[in-house]
């Protein structure tokens, strides 16, 4: 009798964020990419205990689904598996449900998995890092040390951490993403960057951009899938999987290509100012200087949708899958953050950003979600969600600066801003000769008088007359409330410069 057995890692954020330092950072994220990879340390745990008998459904972004007819192969994962993940990353838990079932699997079987991993992520773990009160502890985690290093104490994850870190393995998730038609050299363990330094280079802005995109409406699209493809499903679904994630990475490649030109094969010197942190089925987090985070995203945005076309093409037109025949769209937020700046925040608030344009676009297409994405650059030491943000921040007189989401050129609703369209109005302030400055003075008259803004702008007109076109969207309305999106321009431009 066949059985669908379900992983998950809960609290992956909690465990690659736990410091600000990238090598850790790096160091947890090639831990995480590393157990839950078929060809990674579960493949090795089967093959350790003779067990083959495997058909993949999932695995990506701490996740594992497949079935097995072999009942000592579910006996063994379920009593061995978790020690054998606490050893190999210490700091996580692993949940685990496995459904025995009857006939052909059904997305009823899968949706009754789901449940019993919820049930599981509800009961409370006890800690690995059990110490006395005396006992000397991390003072970035504040868990039991084990080690002392030049840098401080280490707890038992930090170790592991810099460890994974300081492997140069052909799985690494950094040599991922660089695109396979560039030179070894280029993959060279030299290029990655493991200090924030190595991001931020020789800007003179220390702001740097963390990026989060999530692939839309994949919940409903799996629940179509499993329903269309009958007797085929479990088939279906592990190829869908894997064409996913296939997309997903050539996605991220081309978007790597976009902002970084391939270096010269003949030295190993110089870091590359992007480091991914999560490459998961439809689900990415990159860590890059703050210049490069908008066209970086714009490009992942557009080759997501083309990838995942290409790549589904087969599956539409084999099982009659017409829900894939455009592809998948994503959503992305970004949260340009100082170097300094919590980096568990900093990724809590661009998933937020990337909640908000999701159901910005839904308005506009619950069917075909377009492509978009929303930003903020994290001016104060408050630590809010989005919301908050924009209601203590973002608005003034009456005029609001959360003018996103910002779409694809070819995809957002008629008459909505365009990521393109920001890039250019931002470098057109960078110009010499531009109303830069006077538009940020505009934005001071702004915040004390809305007639004295008034003013300004029509000063502005004046002496800058080549402008005026760009001028005259410095407000807009829609769905009757004013938004400044000269607010935005000015950001990306300060971006786009690498100053403040």
């Amino acid at each position: 009798m066949p059985y669908l057995y379900g992983a998950s890692i809960p609290g992956i954020q909690g465990f690659i964020y736990e410091t600000n330092m990238l090598r850790e950072i790096a160091g947890a994220s090639e831990l995480v990419e590393d157990l839950c990879n078929r060809n990674g340390d579960v493949s090795s745990f089967l093959k350790k205990h003779s067990l083959n008998d495997v058909k993949w459904l999932l695995n990506a972004a701490g996740n594992i689904r497949f079935t097995t007819d072999d009942e000592r192969l579910v006996q063994i994962l379920v009593e061995k598996w978790p020690a054998t993940v606490a050893a190999k990353a210490p700091g996580i838990t692993i949940n685990q449900a496995v459904i025995k079932y009857q006939g052909e699997l059904s997305g009823q079987h899968l949706d009754e998995l789901e449940c019993r991993l919820r049930v599981q992520r509800n009961k409370t773990d006890h800690s690995d890092f059990q110490g006395l009160m005396a006992i000397e502890r991390s003072r970035r985690t504040g868990k039991p040390a084990v080690e002392w290093k030049d840098d401080g104490l280490w707890d038992a994850g930090i170790r592991a951490k810099h460890i994974e870190a300081a492997k140069d393995v052909p799985r690494s998730l950094m040599r991922k993403i660089i695109p396979e038609g560039w030179a070894e050299n280029t993959k060279h363990y030299t290029r990655f960057p493991f200090e924030m330094s190595d991001i931020i280079g020789n800007s003179e802005s220390s702001w740097i951009a963390v990026i989060h995109a999530d692939g839309n409406n994949l919940g409903r699209i799996i629940r179509s899938v499993t329903q269309c493809a009958g007797a085929a499903m479990q088939k279906v679904l592990s190829k869908f999987s894997d064409d996913v994630s296939g997309a997903t990475l050539q996605a991220v490649q081309d978007a790597f290509s976009s902002v970084i030109e391939e270096p010269n094969s003949g030295t190993a010197e110089g870091k590359y100012p992007v480091r991914p942190v999560v490459i998961g089925g439809d689900d990415i987090t990159i860590i890059c200087r703050s210049d490069l985070a908008l066209s970086f995203t714009e490009s992942f945005l557009s080759g997501f949708r083309k990838h995942t076309t290409f790549a589904l093409e087969p599956l539409v037109k084999e099982y009659n899958l017409n829900i894939l025949d455009q592809g998948l769209t994503a959503c992305a937020g970004i949260a340009f953050v100082k170097d300094s700046y919590p980096f568990h925040y900093a990724v809590e608030l661009a998933t937020g950003l990337c909640d908000f344009a999701k159901k910005s676009a839904k308005k506009a297409n619950s069917i075909l979600t377009p492509s978009c994405l929303m930003f903020h650059k994290v001016h104060s030491s408050f630590v809010d969600d989005f919301e908050a943000i924009v209601k203590r921040e973002l608005n003034a007189n009456g005029v609001r600066f959360d003018y996103g989401p910002y779409y694809l050129a070819d995809e957002g609703p008629e008459g909505a801003p365009t990521i393109r369209s920001l890039i250019e109005n931002a470098e057109s302030l960078n110009l010499s000769g531009s109303p830069r400055s006077g538009l940020r003075q505009w934005l001071t008259s702004l915040h004390r008088s809305r007639r004295l803004a008034d003013q300004d702008m029509e000063r502005l007109k004046v002496v800058h007359p080549e402008f005026v076109h760009l001028l005259d969207q410095a407000v807009v309305k829609r769905e009757d409330i004013d938004y400044a999106p000269a607010y935005d321009w000015l950001v990306t431009a300060s971006l786009i410069r690498g100053g403040d």
